[in-house]
């Protein structure tokens, strides 16, 4: 009689993973601050329809309004509000097999069986963790990343060419596809261009991200703010010069422009946030821990003017990613974050298989979004 799979240290590696999964899925285990306060508010869910989520509703014009006085009449007209955005779903599995070989050997001892397993099935769980959560700061789109998590990045590039960032220029130009939505300002409505106001960007050529206009103006824009600019006040282009007033600008306009209300949470990369640490010192600012990071187990984050501020493994050098918690989403199409199978013998491969696979993908709105990088010298 050859192998089974109701061999005794089978089943009791099959009866073993699942809770395997539980210690081990677990995405706040990564110590990935955006994705803890993401779990908090409920933004990460498993079980997802992904045929009713695939596409979605952007509401993206007012209502136009008209003045209200005797012997008014009313027009009446169909409006439409709204337009779709399609994303697409990624999936990601792990895989491990016991050669028939191997099998032979230990098979007599049940001991042998579940060690091997206690280290190879976390070792596959973690990295399908790993991969879903180092994506959080990945380009979707770029190439080799096709089956990855699409995370932050996919919706924040920025123009190149004619369009590209100036060193006298604040914001670079939003020039990207993101869930087949341009999210390029100026696709609808207008924007206030001030009389003697320099351009926030000479390419945009109006007041935005300040000012005021329309809301289909830039309702799938992101922030693209420059803080290698010599237009901060400090006629200097370094990040340690310029990081107060360009994080300071950046929160601004995120919430008078943008229309963020709730929290918002900034990554920083490594070789920037020592640097925003110094400054702050320098000039005598009490550096005060932010109080919800510090209860989900973060206590090295920074409240600056609200947000929770971090770094982290995995942002790109001269980076910093800035979101509000409630406009991002982390969606799983399984029921749990990882799904796994029962080591099944397979005649073929001579080899008992395991395998494990999740499937699902990040969701911004980029106008929720920002990034801060030093552009002008890119």
């Amino acid at each position: 009689m050859g192998p089974t799979t109701t061999s005794p240290g089978i089943i009791v590696v099959n009866t073993a993973i699942p809770k395997f999964e539980k210690d081990i899925v677990d995405l706040t285990k990564v110590k990935h601050m955006p994705l803890a306060f993401m779990k908090e508010r409920g933004r990460v869910r498993t079980g997802v329809d992904g045929g009713y989520e695939e596409r979605y509703v952007v509401d993206y014009k007012e209502c136009p309004t008209t003045g209200l006085r005797h012997g008014s009449k009313a027009t009446y007209e169909a409006r439409d509000y709204t337009r779709w955005a399609v994303m697409d779903w990624r999936g990601r599995m792990g895989t491990d097999s016991m050669h028939l070989d191997e099998y032979i050997k230990i098979k007599d001892s049940q001991t042998a069986i579940v060690n091997r397993y206690k280290r190879i099935v976390p070792k596959m769980l973690t990295g399908l963790r790993n991969s879903v959560s180092d994506a959080f700061f990945l380009d979707g789109s770029a190439t080799g990343n096709e089956d990855e998590f699409a995370g932050i990045e996919s919706c924040l590039a920025a123009g190149t060419g004619g369009n590209a960032c100036l060193v006298g220029d604040l914001v670079a130009y939003p020039d990207d596809t993101y869930h087949e939505l341009s999210t390029q300002v100026g696709q609808g409505g207008t924007w206030t261009t001030t009389s003697g106001m320099t351009s926030p960007s000479s390419v945009i050529g109006n007041d935005w991200p300040e000012g005021s206009g329309d809301r289909e103006y830039h309702y799938w824009s992101p922030l693209l703010v420059n803080w290698s600019s010599n237009a901060w006040g400090t006629e200097e282009v370094g990040w340690e010069d310029n990081c107060l007033r360009a994080l300071s600008r950046t929160l601004m306009w995120m919430r008078n422009t943008q229309g963020v209300t709730g929290q918002i949470v900034a990554v920083v990369a490594q070789n920037l946030m020592a640097g925003f640490k110094a400054v702050l010192q320098s000039q005598v600012r009490l550096t005060q821990p932010h109080a919800e990071a510090t209860r989900l187990g973060f206590p090295d984050a920074l409240n600056y003017e609200g947000a929770a501020i971090t770094s982290g493994y995995g942002i790109p050098a001269n980076t910093v990613y800035l979101f509000e918690v409630d406009n991002v989403d982390l969606m799983f199409l399984t029921d749990k974050i990882v799904v796994t199978h029962p080591v099944q013998w397979e005649q073929h491969d001579m080899a008992y298989n395991f395998l494990a696979f999740t499937s699902g993908n990040y969701r911004f709105k980029p106008k929720f979004c920002a990034k801060m990088f030093n552009y002008a010298a890119a």
